[in-house]
């Protein structure tokens, strides 16, 4: 496309050949008859400059005078997009098992889902509810930390016995997944999960 580009805008700068001179002159005229059609714009100067070109051809499409379209044009748009084929569309079609399930499935499911809509707005209102509710989630936190501290007692008092373990620890964790990506490549796991992937 590119090189065609190139070739067009060589032709255009060079002059034309003498054969040729007849064509370029017959194209001048034709386009002389073009412009005194669209609105009697003169043609431009070999020395004019760009901007004024550009000036020229913006009045003149400013100036060209809107067609309709025809009137049968909405009705063949239509039918082309009614003749159009989707066969990913084609290939999904509902069985009545299903949908007859998917009928069942929202019949049980609206009124669990109404039923949990009305008790959330009914505890929301009931100041006992709340209150109970807030403290369940205060207890909850409270038991979450403690559960933690003592956690975190319970690994200091193993550091200070024996310093050994976090070294041990350290070592230990990306020895074991070096072993099990090692075992994983061994048994080809790679290789299936390209072709699980590929397929």
């Amino acid at each position: 496309m590119r090189d065609d580009q190139g070739k067009h805008a060589y032709q255009m700068q060079n002059e034309p050949e003498p054969e040729e001179a007849g064509q370029d002159e017959r194209a001048e005229h034709e386009m002389e008859a073009l412009r005194a059609r669209l609105g009697g714009e003169p043609a431009a100067a070999p020395g004019e400059p760009l901007e004024r070109r550009l000036q020229r051809v913006e009045a003149l499409l400013r100036s060209a005078p809107m067609l309709a379209p025809s009137p049968d044009f909405a009705a063949r748009v239509m039918a082309a997009v009614a003749a159009m084929t989707f066969p990913h569309m084609l290939n999904r079609r509902l069985s009545l098992s299903l949908m007859l399930s998917m009928a069942l499935v929202a019949a049980l499911t609206l009124p669990v889902l109404g039923y949990g809509v009305a008790s959330l707005f009914d505890a929301l209102s009931n100041p006992a509810t709340l209150n109970s509710l807030m403290a369940l989630g205060v207890s909850a936190l409270g038991l979450a930390w403690g559960l933690a501290g003592q956690f975190s007692s319970s690994v200091q008092t193993l550091v200070h016995e024996s310093p050994m373990v976090p070294a041990l620890l350290t070592t230990s964790i990306p020895l074991g997944m070096l072993v099990g990506w090692l075992v994983w490549y061994l048994l080809d796991g790679p290789r299936w999960l390209m072709q699980r992937l590929a397929a």
